[in-house]
């Protein structure tokens, strides 16, 4: 059987809602937040917050491509190492003793 859930009392909400405020003002300010939002006078969103937004997700993109690359690169040593006449008679030779 279940236990019914039961509603925390006001002190007990208001302490549980200062933590998640404190954690969401402490990630705001982690992430470079700039404030509220803002709209022009035509309802768009403010030219700051959309210069904020792709200055970020640049960032974002060259920490991936560069993650990327280096994989590439990683990759295409391994099958140089790997096609060298040294390490596929070694791997032939390990192959064939088991």
């Amino acid at each position: 059987m279940s236990e019914s859930a039961t509603a925390p009392s006001a002190a007990e909400h208001a302490a549980g809602m200062s933590v998640y405020s404190e954690e969401g003002l402490a990630l705001a300010a982690a992430i470079g937040n700039r404030g509220p939002v803002r709209f022009n006078s035509d309802g768009t969103l403010h030219q700051d917050i959309l210069d904020a937004y792709w200055e970020r997700l640049s960032n974002v993109s060259s920490v991936i491509w560069s993650s990327f690359v280096k994989m590439l690169v990683i990759k295409s040593q391994i099958a140089l190492i790997r096609s060298l006449p040294v390490i596929r008679n070694l791997h032939h030779q390990c192959r064939h003793q088991a």
